[in-house]
């Protein structure tokens, strides 16, 4: 499996030296701590590309969502957006790849959507861009559009590149979702019996210390949470692996 973190940079924080044991022993915890940040951040870290599909009554079924960050806007500004015409939704999958091609369309039937003559592109109206989409979390905004009994269908690319490499490691996570497996691989290696026998005379992390990084992940993951219960879910997905 690839690992969200590299066993050279966390024998590198444990000032550990370069051997089999040690390597074995860090490459195990890495991968459970991979696993962990995955499930915590409630979404699949493997490349694919997707085509989420939901179903709209109409604008005024879910109430428009807090602060969102407009694609447009170069000096990283945040604009609240309010109204009935502002809707959000949830995509199947985080960490959109904002680098590939994002497609979102409207029509009054489902299999207009495949037909351009009979859907509306929800991204651009003249010059301005209507889509917002916050990339790390999966969630998109439409604004500056009415729905009435309408299908909605989004499509993009999610997840994160590899390196290539034995064990492969993703090479395109942001730095929170590395530094949170860093810490987690920490925590995991302490009670092995190999690392007690590298770290020498250097003490493991107490008890306190382990509470107080574990709080640290708990607060990265929360800020960076996908939860988002005004947003509308996908009535289905597909997803093709690449």
């Amino acid at each position: 499996m690839a690992l969200l973190q590299s066993v050279e940079a966390l024998r590198t924080r444990l000032a550990l030296s370069d051997a089999d044991d040690i390597n074995s022993a860090l490459e195990g915890a890495l991968e459970m701590a991979t696993v962990s940040i995955q499930a915590s951040v409630r979404t699949d870290l493997s490349r694919a590309t997707v085509v989420d599909t939901y179903f709209v009554k109409n604008s005024r079924e879910f109430p428009p969502t807090g602060t969102v960050r407009r694609n447009n806007t170069d000096d990283g500004r945040l604009i609240r957006s309010y109204g009935a015409n502002s809707m959000s939704f949830k995509l199947s999958r985080g960490f959109v790849d904002s680098g590939q091609t994002i497609t979102a369309y409207a029509a009054p039937e489902e299999e207009m959507l495949a037909e351009e003559a009979n859907r509306q592109d929800l991204k651009v109206v003249g010059t301005r861009d209507r889509l917002t989409i916050d990339f790390d979390k999966g969630v998109a905004w439409v604004q500056d559009y009415s729905f009435q009994n309408q299908y909605v269908e989004i499509s993009y690319t999610a997840g994160l590149t590899t390196d290539g490499g034995t064990p492969e490691i993703y090479e395109s996570a942001p730095g929170w979702l590395t530094e949170a497996t860093m810490i987690k691989a920490q925590i995991l290696i302490n009670s092995n019996p190999v690392y007690a026998i590298q770290r020498g005379e250097r003490d493991g992390l107490t008890r306190t210390e382990i509470q107080t990084l574990q709080q640290t992940i708990a607060e990265v993951i929360l800020s960076k949470s996908r939860y988002s219960p005004m947003a509308k879910k996908p009535r289905y997905s597909v997803e093709t692996a690449l």
